[in-house]
Formats: C-alpha cells, sequence, structure tokens
C-alpha cells in the first residue's frame, strides 16, 4: 500500500466528515459577570481528536482501492460509510452526529466573549434601550450579535451552558422586576438613566466597561467634585478647607440616621422615594442637591449599619 497516499485520502476524508469541526477553535472567554465554564471548550476540542483519532484508526485497515471509492464531500450513506448508520464504521457514523449536536455555544464560558463585546459609543448615547439588551449590556455581550429568544432554546446541551443559561434569565426577570418591566412583553424598554441609578443604589455587578460608560454620560461630575471643590483659598482658612474623609463618613452616617428615623428611609429596599423627597425639600428652602448625591450618601451612610440591623430592633 503507498502509506503517503492512503494518509492523504484518510485526512481527506476525516476532514470531510468532520466538516466546520474539522478546524473548530475555541472561544475565547473574557473575565466577566456571571458563571461561566471555558473547560467546557477543552473538553469539546478533547472529544475531537478522540474521533479524529478512531477515524484514522479505522480507515488504516482499508485498502486504497476502498478508501478511493469515498467521496469525502458528501454525507450520503452509500457514498460516505462515515455517515452510514448501519455500515462497517456505523458506530463512528453515529459518534460523529452526536458530536455535531453536542458544539458549545461561545457563552458556555460566560457571556463576555472576544469579539462580542459591547459597542459602548453606540449604546451609551440611547435614552433607552429593550429590555433583552439592557440585559446582554449589562453582562458586558454586545445585543447586536445574539437574540435572546434563539440563545434561550439552547437548553439540554451541556449542565454548565444551562447553569449560564440560567443565569441570563434570572438577570431578566431582576432588571425588569427593578424597572418596572413585564418580562413577557416583547416591547418593554429601559431607561438607561434609571438603570443607572438603580445600579448604583444596589451595587448590581454589570459589566466594568458598560458601567463607566453610563457613569461619564450620567454622571460626569463625581461626587467628589460636588463635595470637595478646589479653591485657590490658603490651606489654613476654616471657611474653604476640603473635607477629609473621616468627616464625609461620619456626614454620611448623620443623614442616613436622620433619614431612617425621621422619614423611614429603609437601606434594604431596591428603590425607595425617600433621596427624590429630601432633593424637593431642600429645592423648597433654595438650596440646590440632586437625588443622586442624596443616594450616594444614605447608602455610603448605611453601610456602617451593624450587620443585623432592623429599624424595629431595640
Amino acid at each position: 500500500m503507498d502509506n503517503g497516499r492512503a494518509s492523504d485520502l484518510i485526512r481527506r476524508i476525516i476532514d470531510g466528515a468532520l466538516g466546520d469541526l474539522a478546524h473548530w477553535q475555541k472561544p475565547v472567554s473574557r473575565p466577566g459577570i456571571g458563571p461561566g465554564y471555558p473547560e467546557v471548550f477543552d473538553r469539546f476540542q478533547q472529544e475531537i481528536s478522540q474521533m479524529r483519532a478512531a477515524m484514522e484508526s479505522r480507515l488504516a485497515l482499508w485498502s486504497i482501492d476502498e478508501l478511493g471509492k469515498i467521496v469525502p464531500e458528501s454525507e450520503a450513506p452509500r457514498l460516505n460509510p462515515l455517515f452510514d448508520h448501519g455500515g462497517r464504521l456505523g458506530h463512528l457514523a453515529l459518534g460523529l452526529q452526536s458530536l455535531k449536536n453536542r458544539v458549545p455555544h461561545d457563552f458556555a464560558g460566560g457571556w463576555s466573549v472576544a469579539g462580542k463585546e459591547v459597542d459602548l459609543p453606540y449604546w451609551s448615547a440611547f435614552k433607552s434601550v429593550s429590555l433583552d439588551h439592557a440585559v446582554f449590556l449589562s453582562l458586558g455581550h454586545e445585543p447586536r450579535k445574539s437574540n435572546f429568544d434563539s440563545i434561550c432554546k439552547a437548553y439540554g446541551r451541556s449542565d454548565e451552558e444551562d447553569a449560564v443559561l440560567y443565569f441570563l434569565e434570572d438577570r431578566r426577570e431582576l432588571i425588569a422586576n427593578a424597572m418596572g418591566c413585564d418580562s413577557e412583553d416583547s416591547n418593554a424598554t429601559v431607561e438607561l438613566k434609571a438603570f443607572f441609578d438603580w445600579v448604583e443604589e444596589t451595587r448590581l455587578p454589570i459589566d466594568p466597561a458598560f458601567y463607566e460608560a453610563l457613569r461619564a454620560r450620567f454622571r460626569p461630575t463625581s461626587l467628589e467634585a460636588e463635595i470637595e471643590p478646589v479653591t485657590d483659598a490658603p490651606v489654613g482658612d476654616p471657611d474653604n478647607r476640603r473635607i477629609d474623609t473621616r468627616e464625609r463618613n461620619s456626614l454620611a452616617k448623620l443623614i442616613t440616621a436622620m433619614a431612617i428615623d425621621a422619614y423611614g428611609y429603609d437601606p434594604g429596599a431596591a428603590r425607595g422615594p425617600i433621596p427624590k423627597e429630601l432633593e424637593g425639600i431642600a429645592a423648597q428652602l433654595g438650596l440646590e442637591i440632586t437625588a443622586d448625591t442624596i443616594r450616594k450618601f444614605l447608602r455610603d451612610g448605611a453601610q456602617y449599619l451593624p450587620e443585623g440591623w432592623n429599624r424595629n430592633s431595640d
């Protein structure tokens, strides 16, 4: 047997049978939000190698004439035994079909996938987005490269992928509830300003790059700039000195305590009316301060409440 010719025929037959799997490459997963199992890709790549080795081992037993009768480009069982489930290579044909049915989706390693990063200049300029788009954006996944409904039909391929999908659906329910949307409404929209305020208040983990884009748009001036203006006054001037960290923390604690005691502020509530109410009170007195700034102080002050704190406890 012409070993060189046989090896070339076997390689062409195997590559033809594998199809796209012959050149399959692992998706690149980036650090992101939610579960991810990039080991799924390693496992599948190993399965491809094992299938290739098994096919090569069996075909090596065939003669040049037998190999020459196989049509590598065909999936017809009579022309290619690697697609004939009842033929001489039936077990390999069945294994090959199973392998092709189990190609892992690129999101198996997590929702932050190289090549599907969010187009930040595009999305951060929107006033509102659809609920589905908001979900993908929060996870650092470009919405225009995925369809929520189609993705959610991918259950059952592996336990790891199912876990990633469960997280996606849970995130959708969470955002819908917080934004007052009907999660079953395909036309539901999310105001990005309200979404950003909610993320700030609850400290919900979202894609860092998308968060920074939203912050640059909706809060271009930091809280520190609001309360610590830089002046040309002498360092010792008591009327113009910058507030230090300890004083700022004490101020946040004081404001939070008064808001809880006098206005019923609930630090555990996802969203509440108190910051807006206090903004209105300040406005009536001729004092200019935003609800966002108040919310920031309340949130910072609340973190110093003792663990297990309850408003009704003694």
